[in-house]
């Protein structure tokens, strides 16, 4: 990645459609159709490429008149082409202009993109048909640009450079515990820490499970002063010939006798 670059210094399709120009293998078939494409600039186009901009996204009713009252406040202005359709002679809405100097030129394609010429934004870059190294046009699947309802997004151009590459760790390895050996060992380390603290825990439970079991008497459940009638009623009942004569009251302490014995 040492030489990545937000704008494209070679086009190239794949690279194109790839939103950090990184992709393998194309997308949509507009990408199949640009890398089989074998496109040869316009040799009928005159002029010096280097000094030359690409106007687009312009008003179908913006004239050459128009165009040139704008662009003329960066420099001299040696020709304009305006690109019309050859049936209808209907603007398709971009042109291109070339400068007299370079200066003229640079200081258009800083300032005039995304100006509003006939309630329309204009997006500005230099030529690239004839300075692009691979340049493939956007209707043989190639450009940049492009729409996002398309789905056939161009990258790498002013318009949408690319992103610079997120360089993600490599995940499986280290979740599957193939990394380096120092991670295995930590690993292996926590799984008997996690080990002891568990034997552990189950002795300290052991330890303290006799204090919660004990025997409830009826001293826990009644207090005192209510468990004293209790007996006494028990003890009456024993001695008036209830038939419980000789047998120890349900009330009465292990190993007391009844009145009567």
């Amino acid at each position: 990645m040492n030489d990545w670059a937000p704008i494209a210094k070679e086009y190239d399709p794949l690279k194109a459609g790839s939103i950090d120009g990184t992709d393998e293998e194309p997308h949509d078939r507009a990408i199949w159709r640009a890398m089989l494409a074998r496109y040869v600039p316009n040799k009928g186009v005159t002029g010096d490429p280097h000094l030359t901009l690409f106007v687009a996204r312009l008003n179908l009713q913006t004239t050459e008149e128009k165009l040139k009252e704008v662009f003329s406040r960066y420099g001299d202005i040696r020709k304009i082409r305006l690109v019309r359709d050859l049936v209808t002679g209907f603007s398709k809405g971009y042109a291109f202009i070339e400068y007299k100097e370079e200066r003229a030129l640079l200081k258009a394609h800083r300032d005039a993109n995304r100006l509003v010429i006939d309630q329309h934004e204009i997006f500005v870059d230099f030529e690239l048909e004839r300075t692009l190294k691979g340049w493939i046009p956007r209707r043989l699947g190639g450009g940049f640009g492009g729409k996002k309802e398309s789905g056939q997004l161009r990258f790498g151009g002013r318009d949408r450079p690319f992103r610079k590459p997120i360089n993600l760790p490599n995940m499986k390895n280290d979740f599957y515990g193939e990394g380096s050996g120092e991670k295995r060992n930590w690993s292996r380390e926590g799984t008997r820490d996690w080990r002891t603290r568990d034997r552990d825990h189950e002795r300290s439970r052991d330890k303290r499970w006799p204090e919660r079991e004990r025997l409830w008497t009826w001293d826990d459940v009644l207090p005192a002063q209510a468990l004293n009638p209790l007996l006494e009623l028990g003890l009456a009942a024993g001695g008036g010939g209830t038939g419980t004569e000789g047998k120890a009251s349900p009330f009465s302490e292990p190993g007391a006798r009844s009145n009567s014995s």
